[in-house]
């Protein structure tokens, strides 16, 4: 063995960090040839090699392209149940949210009692988080 291969085998480290950057073409040969001629158990070099450039970008459009569809295809099926959605402007929603604690959430309380509404409260609180 070379001195240079013993000193590679012996300055080998695992990595478990990566950089967002992707890696030249020249360099992502490199590597697909390395693998393509590494040992393998009982030489078998039966290993497959699988590529993924730019994952992160791939993955976050699945689940936004998906997020989209479910959507789409809830907003359908609450259209065919004759219900409207509304788009609120934040001044809307505000105005909402005041009518809310003003008016709606105290004649609940003189219902449900204070007590029942304070768990409520609670328990939106914490899934606001």
């Amino acid at each position: 063995m070379t001195n240079e291969t013993l000193e590679t085998i012996k300055s080998r480290r695992s990595c478990r960090a990566y950089k967002p950057e992707q890696i030249t073409d020249e360099e992502l040969n490199a590597v697909l040839e390395a693998g393509t001629y590494a040992a393998s158990a009982m030489g078998r070099q039966s290993a497959k090699i699988v590529v993924v450039q730019d994952a992160a970008t791939q993955v976050c459009k699945e689940i936004f392209d998906s997020a989209e569809q479910t959507e789409a295809d809830g907003f359908a099926m609450l259209k065919e149940a004759g219900i409207e959605v509304l788009e609120l402007s934040d001044a809307d929603r505000s105005a909402i949210a005041q009518h809310v604690r003003e008016e709606v959430w105290p004649a609940q309380e003189e219902i449900l009692g204070k007590e029942a509404m304070d768990a409520i409260y609670a328990d939106l609180k914490a899934c606001a988080k």
